[in-house]
């Protein structure tokens, strides 16, 4: 992964929701990770947390999350994914057990270098933060920034060649 983008894909966790609106310090700082996260992700969906755990090994804590897929919101998950994935959250501070079956942002980025193979940033989903996500990635894909869909390669005919122009 880019060292730039390691901040904003850091497997962290937000656990409040973002203010779009607010001037206060913290609300900017907020909505420029959420404008970095939004501009450099590779997939976005909406996801539910099912479950959440912690593993000990010594002093190291390891925090875990089970999501649910509920929507994709730019592009589509790889084919073969299962909608149930298991992340690792770094976070300080124990993940509270009002967690589970709240609805969250997933943003990742794929890192193929690292295992597992990607980066990612969990944040509270309200119904206002979906909707902007919506109306950005449909902006996006009118201006031709994003395609709609992945176009599927075909092969070209030998029977169907150019026409010129006959002298």
């Amino acid at each position: 992964m880019e060292p730039g983008h390691a901040v904003y894909f850091d497997n962290g966790i937000t656990v409040t929701p973002v203010v779009l609106v607010g001037r206060a310090p913290s609300d900017v700082v907020d909505q420029r990770l959420f404008g970095e996260r939004l501009g450099h992700a590779d997939l976005i969906a909406e996801v539910t947390i099912e479950d959440l755990w912690e593993r000990r090994r010594g002093a190291k804590v390891q925090r875990f999350v089970e999501v649910r897929v509920q929507e994709a919101l730019l592009r589509e998950l790889p084919k073969r994914s299962v909608e149930t994935q298991r992340l690792e959250v770094v976070s300080m501070d124990p993940l509270p057990g009002e967690l589970r079956g709240q609805r969250f942002v997933l943003f990742v980025r794929w890192s193929p270098s690292e295992r597992p193979p990607f980066k990612h940033h969990l944040m509270i989903a309200d119904d206002a933060t979906v909707e902007v996500i919506r109306s950005m990635v449909a902006h996006a894909v009118e201006s031709g920034y994003l395609d709609k869909k992945v176009k599927k390669r075909t092969r070209r005919s030998k029977d169907k060649k150019s026409v010129s122009s006959a002298p």
